[in-house]
């Protein structure tokens, strides 16, 4: 092989690999925010810190910017939201999320008068002897 197409093979290969660079870099930012949160976690709740397992981490779909963060320990399972140095735990909520509607679904007010224009009887019950 001539000796001037050493230095290009390899810089083509440089070159084919410089995309997984910022690859690896995240996957070790992502194994440090990994292990930052279960240390916490399992300080904050006094778990045994091998107790503390990671399901997955991935790109937070409730939080614009965030990472979602779900462990389990024991049968228990818990979402945890990762964002500029800070962890959130609970559930995170759209402002316009309605707590009650599943219920509202449930109830039935078909052939129940509830309001309308017709007319109502008011019956007091004031003496009982």
């Amino acid at each position: 092989m001539p000796a001037t197409t050493l230095p290009s093979i390899v810089f083509a290969c440089a070159l084919s690999l410089a995309p997984l660079a910022p690859l690896a870099l995240a996957e070790q930012e992502d194994e440090a925010l990994k292990a930052k949160a279960v240390t916490l976690i399992s300080k904050l709740y006094d778990l045994d810190r091998d107790s503390v397992v990671i399901e997955s981490l991935v790109k937070s779909q409730a939080i614009e910017g965030a990472k979602e963060l779900t462990i389990r320990t024991g049968n228990k399972r818990a979402t945890l939201y990762l964002f500029g140095g800070k962890i959130i735990v609970g559930r995170a909520y759209d402002l316009d999320y309605d707590p009650y509607q599943e219920n509202l679904k449930k109830i039935s007010l078909k052939d129940r008068p509830s309001r309308g224009s017709g007319p109502v009887l008011l019956v007091e019950y004031s003496d009982f002897q």
